[in-house]
């Protein structure tokens, strides 16, 4: 089954092997994810070229008029050009031999797969496509349409969720992760809780679907993603990780090699270790009063010093081709965008491709938490007789763990000209600017809020992170960046000189 909204005839390639084609312009994604050269379409009808994938030495990059820009005449309706934008957009199976990218991915094989091709899915696809689109192009028509599919496959979905055969579908997950990313696009902040009930509708279907949904490649990609997803989420909101839904060891040996994510038991494990700590620390501070909790605080940190071990060697271990390099940007390329720089830094890193550059920042925010973490327990640790002689352990070193919150802050700020798509490395030292890459600023959204958060941020950085969000809800239509930007306070520890508003631990 094609898609919806493409147009209806095979690309060369796939009509003369006679196989099932995806129909994305220009070039079909099925034979680019099989390495096969697309040959293209004969007497298709072509979308408006402001609304494809343009090439740009070697790489690909979307190309859009900005927010509120006048919509430009097109030959082909804007709802039927939203899925293939949607699928430029975010939607990348892998760009480099080696690197475990990609994002949504799956939606191909979904889409390929007849008994998985189901009324919720389509219209899940179409809703958050349509949502997309509107934000972007700041059309309201278009989002009223989007919030009335979206109520489609929310009704078709709980429909689905019935019946034992359907609720484990691939489908079913698919729908429910894509129902993850409509809010992220759409949510304006009047209903926050429902990613959160998406959420939870993630891991039950998780359990129920059991081990059996690990045994195909797309079945450990949707796992996988659902999988970073929950520790994503556990992690920033202090929630104890669930003691039923562990990283398979299946998934660490011998996987597949369509991976969505380079996530295996070696990271895995010391993420959830990190997470177990985080909400350990904010539940004994939060519930000091009731009891002496000094002697559990000084476990709390030597234990983080363990798991911070863990996580550097995960990096230490990282393949050649996961590596990130700098580049140095000349003034003139940080004038085309200036919001994108931060401009206490001289270098930024660049990556493999955008759920690379995610990685290394999921990497980052788990650090910033964890050493966040420590210094809470530090703070309330000064109270205790013994501090004259802890103070001078390695793993109580105050400014140590301060120096590591710094660095990873910096860090993610120095990959995001490269998350919004302003630069992109042909050598280690040459830049190269593009436009605006929706996929990379979604994506940067999770470390953005950890380091606005939990990363000590003077005044500087504080307006550069506020006006990197600003140009995410705005340029790219994520919505959910606002919602960022209204949280009201960053968690602060006690005896920071904080600038604004704080809700102190």
């Amino acid at each position: 089954m094609s898609l919806p909204g493409r147009p209806t005839s095979a690309c060369n390639t796939c009509r003369r092997k006679k196989v099932k084609c995806d129909q994305t312009t220009p070039r079909c994604r099925r034979c680019l994810s099989k390495g096969l050269r697309c040959e293209g379409y004969a007497g298709n009808t072509k979308l408006d070229t402001k609304f494809v994938i343009r090439s740009s030495s070697g790489s690909s990059c979307p190309s859009y008029p900005a927010a509120g820009s006048p919509v430009p005449s097109i030959a082909v309706s804007l709802e039927h050009q939203a899925i293939p934008r949607f699928f430029s957009d975010y939607v990348h199976c892998g760009s480099s031999p080696g690197v475990p990218g990609g994002h949504l991915y799956f939606l191909y094989e979904l889409f390929d797969d007849d008994d998985e091709v189901t009324p919720y899915l389509s219209e899940a696809l179409t809703a958050t496509a349509y949502a997309s689109l509107a934000n972007q192009l700041n059309l309201e028509s278009l989002r009223i349409k989007a919030r009335l599919v979206y109520g489609r496959s929310l009704t078709l979905v709980n429909q689905a969720l019935g019946n034992a055969s359907e609720a484990i579908k691939d489908a079913t997950l698919g729908t429910i992760i894509l129902f993850g990313l409509y809010e992220f696009i759409m949510n304006d902040g009047s209903k926050p809780y429902l990613w959160d009930v998406h959420h939870n509708g993630r891991m039950l279907l998780l359990q129920l679907r059991g081990s059996g949904q690990l045994n195909t490649s797309r079945g450990q990609a949707m796992f996988r993603m659902v999988y970073m997803t929950m520790q994503s989420a556990y992690l920033v909101k202090y929630w104890y990780p669930p003691k039923d839904i562990v990283f398979p060891e299946l998934l660490n040996e011998g996987a597949l090699p369509k991976v969505g994510f380079p996530m295996d038991r070696s990271l895995a494990n010391p993420v959830t270790r990190v997470i177990r700590l985080c909400a350990t620390t904010i539940d004994l501070l939060r519930h000091s009063g009731s009891r002496p909790i000094l002697h559990e605080l000084q476990n709390v940190v030597q234990e983080a010093a363990l798991a911070d071990v863990e996580l550097l060697q995960w990096k230490k271990n990282a393949p050649i081709a996961w590596k990130y390099k700098s580049v140095t940007v000349t003034p003139l390329q940080r004038a085309q965008l200036p919001e994108a720089f931060p401009n206490w830094l001289k270098q930024f890193e660049i990556y493999a491709d955008f759920r690379m550059a995610w990685i290394w920042n999921f990497h980052r925010s788990v650090r910033l938490l964890l050493h966040h973490a420590v210094l809470c327990c530090l703070n309330r640790l000064k109270s205790s007789p013994d501090w004259s002689q802890l103070c001078t352990l390695p793993d109580f070193s105050w400014d140590a763990h301060a120096e590591v919150v710094a660095a990873m802050v910096d860090e993610i700020c120095g990959s995001v000209p490269f998350s919004l798509g302003q630069i992109v490395a042909e050598t280690a030292l040459n830049a190269l600017i593009l436009g605006l890459a929706p996929l990379g600023g979604y994506l940067a959204l999770y470390p953005l809020h950890c380091a606005r958060t939990r990363g000590r941020l003077n005044d500087r950085k504080f307006d550069y992170v506020n006006g990197v969000l600003r140009l995410i809800r705005d340029g790219l239509g994520i919505k959910h960046a606002q919602n960022i930007l209204d949280w009201p306070f960053v968690i602060a520890i006690s005896g920071f000189s904080e600038p604004r508003r704080v809700a102190l631990l």
